[in-house]
């Protein structure tokens, strides 16, 4: 994202204008309105460091700067407490009549205003598939299906290094269950998932 580019304060001004009139930037409006003040106080040389020392003519200069940037923030857009922690403190460089806007807007979301209300912009919202499960259920009168779930879920934390021995359980898991119905002891089936519990908790 351009807007966290190391580069961004040496934007030309034409370049950072065809960025504010996207709607997809997929960023909140008030860390938008954080970079365009950021721009126009590189640009604007002699501006005290501390915002407390700033005299009106400091103010001027700054919205000379981003006269044609400040029409494309989506005000309205931004939440109660971001205008009051980050807009107040610059509220001079609006117009008069947008500040009076915003500060109507919400304390009164039904009052009309004059300002043009910009849309909001754009989320892309990503939505990943649904995950393709296959549900097996064990032939087995000894083991229940909510044992086999069980046993599943142990496999499933595997790490990198436990694969091997616990692919190789989840493989012969099948055979043991089918061998149990043919005859093999229900021991000899205990000891052997002990076996691969063990060497997977190591």
């Amino acid at each position: 994202m351009i807007f966290n580019s190391d580069d961004f304060n040496t934007l030309q001004e034409n370049a950072l204008l065809s960025l504010l009139k996207r709607d997809d930037l997929q960023m909140e409006e008030s860390e938008i309105w954080d970079k365009v003040i950021l721009w126009g106080k590189v640009r604007t040389p002699d501006l005290p460091s501390n915002l407390g020392e700033w005299t009106d003519e400091n103010f001027k200069s700054l919205r000379n700067t981003l006269l044609n940037c400040l029409p494309h923030v989506r005000y309205f857009e931004i939440s109660s407490k971001d205008v009051l922690r980050k807009i107040k403190p610059y509220y001079k460089i609006l117009e008069k009549n947008v500040w009076d806007d915003i500060l109507a807007k919400h304390l009164d979301p039904d009052m009309s205003i004059t300002s043009l209300i910009l849309p909001p912009r754009k989320k892309a919202t990503v939505q990943l598939p649904l995950r393709k499960v296959s549900i097996i259920t064990p032939s087995s009168s000894i083991i229940t299906i909510e044992h086999a779930a069980m046993i599943s879920s142990w496999i499933d934390r595997r790490d990198v290094q436990q694969f091997t021995i616990l692919q190789k359980f989840n493989i012969n898991l099948n055979f043991y269950l089918e061998a149990i119905e043919m005859g093999l002891q229900v021991k000899c089936f205990i000891n052997y998932v002990i076996m691969y519990l063990v060497l997977w908790l190591l």
